[in-house]
């Protein structure tokens, strides 16, 4: 009985991304999230005899700007194939997919909590259709089926096993969902299940051969698949350490568990039964166009990283923070009145950042492109600050109150955003209006003032007054600064 410690963990994985397109990859039919159930279905979809597939140009430039970015080769030859297997949710009885990959090669840069970077190489990327969704209903033995998702066009991503274990993988899928929306062919929202991933997972001695593979699926978000890989590693690591052989089987991960389970034993290898599509003909890609679409690729999340903390100055976290957000960088830097233009970027950064956001996520929504708050108002917010007239985040003019053994900073220009979302008045209107607060500052400061605003006190008289009155008014009165 050996130690699970000598033991080395491989894992590679394979990504499904739904290609963001108006339409389905081999039909007209639109492709669409949450509509009712078996609207949005074509003949071809449903399995009809004589139907015919016709590619959607749109999806075959999503999977060539994805290899690109990846930094693969692309095939100047293309070709679709038919991976046989039923499913009460794909009627045809095959899969349309693509056998030899349309993009080969390749690496994403993984970065761990030092900075150090790591390649994880790309096995391939292949183009092919999504299939239905199938949902069992609770207390019978019935299955229904929504066909609204087959055909949708789909990206198979899939790694070299040179992932170590479930952090690493975490931080892969985020680095790849990161480029996937940047370069504009995949939205990756979860919910939607527009980003899925499956997980390879083997132990083996050091030098040794890989030991027997486990496929990990319907792992539900992202973090889910760390905990569930990790889980499967330390399971094969206990088997093999106790002298027990780890079954080639597909597995799943219980959240109430903590733990894998079986889904089925493979016993021998699946043969899907490829042929070649006979409806869809070779693709000749020149390499013209593929230098074409190359011109069309934007700024990759790394280079922005490393851009936006050389010119602006600003931390490594917040840069990460605007790089993950689609759109934050673009509302960071390329709004229409250009926010950072002559302004202090990291405090530009620091709202966006951690108030900006705050007031997003309030109102869930995940993309900068659909703020309410126009770069141009944050930006005559930022100005209010640099001239003095409200405090900030940086620049501030910040008092710590202890009034009944409670700490206050006030950070005015913190306060005003919440309202810029609300309002429509002007940025000026809103730090000059009374709008009541439930800090103790604001509270004393209203019966002091004859308007509880928040315009910076320059005057120093005017802040010891205010002070004075602060402790005077207070039933109890904390230590002495």
């Amino acid at each position: 009985m050996g130690s699970t410690q000598l033991l080395t963990a491989l894992v590679g994985l394979e990504v499904h991304a739904q290609i963001f397109s108006k339409f389905k990859v081999f039909s007209k039919v639109k492709a669409l999230f949450g509509e009712k159930p078996n609207t949005l279905v074509s003949l071809l979809d449903a399995g009809f005899p004589g139907t015919l597939p016709v590619l959607n140009r749109r999806c075959l430039d999503a999977a060539i700007i994805t290899g690109l970015a990846l930094r693969g080769n692309i095939s100047n030859y293309v070709t679709f194939d038919r991976k046989h297997y039923f499913y009460s949710d794909l009627p045809l009885g095959y899969q349309i997919t693509q056998k030899t990959p349309i993009v080969t090669g390749g690496y994403v840069i993984v970065k761990d909590e030092r900075g150090m970077g790591r390649e994880i190489r790309i096995e391939g990327v292949h183009l092919e259709q999504d299939s239905g969704k199938s949902f069992e209903l609770q207390g019978t033995k019935a299955t229904l089926v929504d066909l609204n998702r087959c055909g949708v066009g789909l990206l198979e991503i899939v790694t070299k096993p040179d992932l170590r274990n479930g952090q690493e993988a975490l931080t892969f899928v985020r680095e790849l969902r990161r480029i996937l929306q940047e370069i504009g062919v995949c939205t990756a929202k979860v919910a939607a299940g527009e980003m899925r991933v499956d997980a390879n997972v083997s132990v083996h001695s050091p030098g040794g051969p890989p030991g027997t593979r486990v496929e990990l699926k319907n792992v539900s978000g992202a973090k889910s698949l760390r905990e569930a890989i990790d889980q499967e590693i330390d399971r094969q690591k206990e088997l093999t350490t106790s002298g027990y052989a780890v079954s080639r089987e597909t597995r799943s991960y219980s959240l109430r568990s903590r733990s894998t389970f079986v889904k089925r034993v493979k016993e021998s290898l699946e043969d899907y039964r490829y042929l070649p599509e006979p409806d869809l003909p070779a693709i000749l890609v020149p390499k013209s166009y593929v230098e074409h679409l190359r011109t069309r690729l934007p700024e990759l999340p790394l280079n922005t990283l490393s851009r936006i903390s050389k010119q602006y100055g600003i931390g490594t976290r917040q840069c990460q923070i605007l790089v993950a957000r689609p759109g934050a960088v673009q509302y960071f830097e390329k709004g229409s009145e250009k926010v950072c233009q002559g302004r202090k970027a990291s405090l530009v950064a620091s709202l966006v950042v951690y108030d900006v956001m705050k007031e997003l996520n309030k109102q869930k929504i995940e993309n900068f492109e659909d703020c309410p708050l126009p770069p141009e108002r944050l930006g005559i917010l930022v100005d209010a600050v640099a001239e003095g007239i409200v405090s900030g985040t940086t620049s501030s003019f910040k008092i710590m109150f202890r009034i009944n053994h409670c700490s206050t900073a006030v950070s005015n220009a913190k306060l005003v955003i919440p309202h810029l979302f609300a309002s429509s008045k002007s940025v000026a209107q809103i730090i000059e209006e009374v709008i009541p607060t439930t800090s103790s500052a604001s509270i004393l400061l209203s019966s002091t003032r004859s308007k509880n605003n928040w315009r910076q006190i320059d005057d120093p008289e005017e802040a010891e007054r205010f002070c004075r009155s602060c402790f005077s008014n207070s039933p109890v009165v904390g230590d002495p600064f």
